[in-house]
């Protein structure tokens, strides 16, 4: 016999109204009805069902005879149905009021109904009962769960675009503010600056500038990529080029070594892909792993070719990715769990793989020989078709 939890009672109370007695028998009207429907004793006992009850939730006359109707059917937040039906003193049939409850069928599935009972005082040919009629209205509990996850999904989607339009604004406003402070200082006292602190602040405006241009870059990628407005523009491109002037956005301005060492070979590597796509994808790697690992260690990228796919691997030894953060690390607007005061706004990996993917490639990630992390970009030598346009 199932055991129906309690889920929340939505009493529709209507006063107890007499109603003529029409005479008509009731083992007849039981069977007549097409809406499943129980008679049950005045202490809750079940001694009939008609068939509609059993086609509706297959459980038999048999299955649910002699047990009490609370063994089966349950109100929402636990009120008992006799907490609202006293003994009839009349011999009229009482319209009594009418609940949501839950019934599990015997396939084991939930079954939402409305309960409806009237009181049926007995007379020389059938005993006293409520005679409960049900009716299925499990769609319009889905409706209603449906309405109340979009709702959900609506919020997260709000919070998840604050939280967004906040990182976005940090990022804006910092490299702003710097190159304001710098334009400042050259302006008011570029005279009395040396020569090394003027260039000091002219690297740091040029530094500032490459980053929101970056950013601007990646707002509009993404924006059309969600909008499906992008269109991936395959051209034979020389990869050993490319890599070598993205990575040539990251040298230092002010004569210091760079971090970055680049491995490729030789000879020219050609594939045809979407340049900027794959720039934005280095660059993002690039970034990440110069942001995530100590100022003074080395970050590598390797062009590797191998027919008939090509990879572009940017190995770093930062704070690496943990474990209970894998499972998200390509997801929008996540950040890993051991990133500290470091700041960045969860755009870029996501970002990255969908830039990589639109090109027919993939992209993976594998934890260092010496700690730290290993991106690894895998692009075909030749665009899809699927993906040319």
């Amino acid at each position: 016999m199932p055991i129906v939890p309690t889920i929340g009672i939505r009493p529709q109370e209507c006063p107890l109204q007499p109603t003529e007695s029409n005479g008509l028998d009731s083992n007849v009207l039981l069977n007549s009805l097409p809406l499943p429907a129980l008679k049950v004793s005045q202490d809750w006992t079940i001694f009939s069902v008609n068939s509609a009850w059993e086609s509706l939730t297959g459980w038999n006359v048999e299955s649910v005879t002699g047990s009490r109707l609370h063994d089966w059917v349950q109100p929402v937040d636990g009120v008992r149905l006799d907490r609202f039906s006293a003994k009839p003193e009349t011999s009229k049939y009482r319209a009594g009021p009418s609940w949501d409850i839950a019934v599990r069928s015997k396939t084991g599935g939930w079954i939402w109904m409305d309960l409806a009972l009237s009181w049926h005082p007995g007379d020389g040919a059938s005993r006293a009962h409520f005679l409960c009629i049900l009716t299925d209205v499990t769609h319009h509990h889905r409706s209603g769960d449906q309405l109340r996850h979009a709702l959900e999904r609506e919020r997260e989607a709000h919070r998840k675009t604050n939280e967004f339009v906040a990182m976005i604004s940090h990022e804006l406003k910092l490299p702003a503010t710097n190159i304001g402070y710098a334009v400042e200082l050259l302006r008011d006292s570029g005279d009395r600056l040396g020569t090394e602190k003027r260039q000091r602040y002219h690297h740091l405006i040029q530094d500032n500038t490459v980053r929101l241009n970056r950013l601007a870059d990646q707002l509009m990628l993404s924006g059309q990529i969600e909008s499906g407005h992008w269109r991936t523009c395959a051209v034979e491109s020389n990869l050993r080029e490319l890599c070598a002037s993205v990575i040539a956005e990251y040298e230092p301005l002010n004569g210091e070594k760079s971090r970055i060492q680049f491995e490729a070979p030789e000879h020219v590597i050609s594939a045809r892909i979407d340049p900027l796509l794959l720039r934005v994808s280095l660059s993002n790697l690039i970034s990440n792993a110069l942001k995530y690992s100590p100022i003074d260690s080395v970050v590598m990228v390797r062009l590797l070719p191998a027919n008939p796919r090509v990879s572009i691997e940017v190995s770093d030894l930062g704070i690496g990715i943990r474990a209970e953060d894998a499972s998200r690390l390509f997801s929008p607007f996540q950040r890993g769990s051991n990133v500290g005061n470091v700041k960045g706004n969860g755009m870029g990996l996501a970002i990255t793989r969908t830039c990589v993917e639109l090109q027919g490639g993939s992209l993976e990630w594998n934890r260092g020989l010496n700690g730290g992390t290993c991106f690894i970009i895998r692009l075909p030598a030749e665009l899809p078709d699927t993906q040319k346009h």
